[in-house]
């Protein structure tokens, strides 16, 4: 693999090499194993959008229908367990098919990342048992207003009015 590649998984995640052959480069763009480099920009755009979309639907539509059954509405944080149980497992598979297995982030920032997703995934769980999801996917979406303010404050970003 060339060292400008971006994702190193070839089966499972993305994986963006590039192949450099005198003035022709190429970029081979691979998703969940598939191939998508032979499609134009605008395409490979559109299929990674529609592709979030649908599997944000089918984890909404899942989620929802867990929290249906009223013995685990309580269970939120239970589902966070399973969720993050499930990551670990397709996390290690990940790593037995990379060919490289250097870290290139820090294990402290990793450990750092997790508390934080996991305390936000359990919390927004553990709110399905008091709110539906539409409203709760309602509540989610202010979450760009700290994250403004946070670019703001970290990176020094300036937002122009009519870009918001």
């Amino acid at each position: 693999m060339a060292s400008s590649q971006l994702f190193v998984d070839r089966h499972v995640g993305v994986d963006l090499e590039n192949k450099k052959e005198g003035a022709d480069r190429r970029d081979v763009l691979l998703v969940a194993g598939i191939p998508l480099h032979r499609l134009s920009r605008p395409l490979q755009f559109l299929v990674c959008c529609c592709g979030t979309f649908v599997f944000y639907l089918l984890y909404g539509y899942v989620q929802e229908w867990i929290f249906r059954v009223k013995e685990l509405r309580s269970h939120g944080w239970y589902l966070t367990l399973v969720q993050f149980g499930f990551y670990l497992i397709f996390g290690s598979i990940e790593r037995l098919f990379r060919k490289s297995k250097r870290r290139r982030i820090p294990l402290k920032s990793y450990l750092l990342l997790a508390a934080l997703t996991v305390s936000t995934m359990g919390l927004s769980n553990a709110s399905l048992g008091h709110l539906n999801y539409p409203t709760q996917v309602m509540f989610k979406s202010c979450k760009l207003i700290p994250v403004m303010i946070g670019g703001m404050i970290i990176q020094g970003a300036r937002w122009i009015v009519h870009l918001l």
